[in-house]
């Protein structure tokens, strides 16, 4: 039996091919999403004239109802809003607002409401510019698309203490 190839013309072969495909992969950068997120919730400010303070996690934020209370959930509590979810060119993908506020145990959403509600106090009202590693990431979920910069418009109307 005759060999039709040599080890030396496979492994020459071989690496042919893999050059050929790492060529095929382009020579991109990798994205830093937090740095992308971050420039276009600060574009978005400055488009529509407004100023929002920045958390150490990277959401902004806007009171836009403050409150006297000195009342604030943990993440073990279940709170009750009324909230408007919206994305930056201001389509709204979701909303308790013209129905019932709408109840959810703080540890169970995302973690933009995980930082912020906590933050929030019993009756204040805020926007918030949610990063998306911090909303629903690189997978999305329903109507919103993966690596999403969020905006929430939240109520706080009452606090159930968790156990």
């Amino acid at each position: 039996m005759q060999k039709l190839f040599t080890l030396a013309q496979l492994r020459l072969a071989m690496i042919t091919c893999l050059v050929a495909l790492a060529g095929c992969l382009g020579t991109n950068e990798p994205v830093d999403q937090a740095v992308v997120d971050d420039e276009a919730i600060r574009n978005y400010l400055a488009t529509n004239n407004l100023q929002a303070q920045r958390d150490s996690s990277g959401i902004y934020f806007r009171i836009t109802a403050p409150s006297s209370s000195t009342t604030s959930p943990t993440r073990r509590d279940t709170v009750q809003v009324h909230y408007t979810g919206s994305f930056l060119d201001d389509r709204v993908f979701e909303t308790s607002r013209g129905r019932a506020p709408a109840r959810f145990l703080l540890n169970g959403l995302i973690g933009g409401w995980q930082v912020m509600i906590p933050q929030m106090k019993l009756g204040e009202r805020r926007v918030i510019y949610v990063p998306s590693a911090y909303g629903y990431g690189p997978f999305g979920r329903g109507p919103v698309p993966p690596n999403a910069v969020l905006i929430f418009d939240i109520e706080l109307l009452s606090i159930t203490r968790g156990r």
